[in-house]
């Protein structure tokens, strides 16, 4: 759906799924270049990001099997598919694989200024949306928070959990 904030203003923006079925999106990202991103089932209750201009035609299923999507800057986000990061404007054409990391632990990630730092099983990430600028920076993390441009979160030391700190 879609609104402009009034009764006479609200539609059907399109339907993403079989009549029958639900699409339930979630997830709404304003990219800030004019498209949004949303996950979602498809007919064929695929979850994935779908990206939509604010139009029928112009809403498409962007890439499957997405597990979230995290904005970083400059109407770009990080989608994170299997053991895959690809970074993606809203188009396909704008959306590319930058590296595998391997699984997400949990919904582990947060943005601090432009980099998005985030946790799979095996290491504590940071991204810049880029394939140079993205690499483990420790071991995997837990609790992991934003606060302006550094990053707190637990991580395994030697012998148990302890506060660990980036910027």
């Amino acid at each position: 759906w879609i609104t402009d904030g009034t009764s006479a203003g609200t539609r059907m923006l399109a339907d993403i799924a079989f009549p029958t079925r639900e699409s339930t999106p979630t997830g709404f990202t304003d990219l800030g270049n004019g498209r949004a991103i949303f996950r979602a089932s498809d007919e064929e209750l695929t979850r994935g990001v779908f990206s939509t201009d604010g139009t029928a035609a112009g809403t498409k299923l962007l890439k499957p099997r997405v597990e979230t999507s995290l904005r970083i800057a400059n109407g770009r986000a990080l989608l994170f598919a299997d053991r895959d990061l690809f970074i993606s404007d809203g188009t396909a054409e704008g959306t590319t694989l930058i590296a595998e990391v391997g699984f997400l632990r949990g919904v582990q990630s947060v943005v601090a200024g432009t980099v998005a730092f985030f946790a799979t099983h095996e290491a504590l990430w940071r991204s810049d949306g880029t394939a140079t600028g993205t690499f483990a920076i420790g071991p995997s993390a837990l609790d992991i928070e934003a606060a302006g441009e550094k990053v707190f979160f637990f991580a395994r030391g030697r012998s148990r959990y302890e506060h660990w700190v980036s910027d």
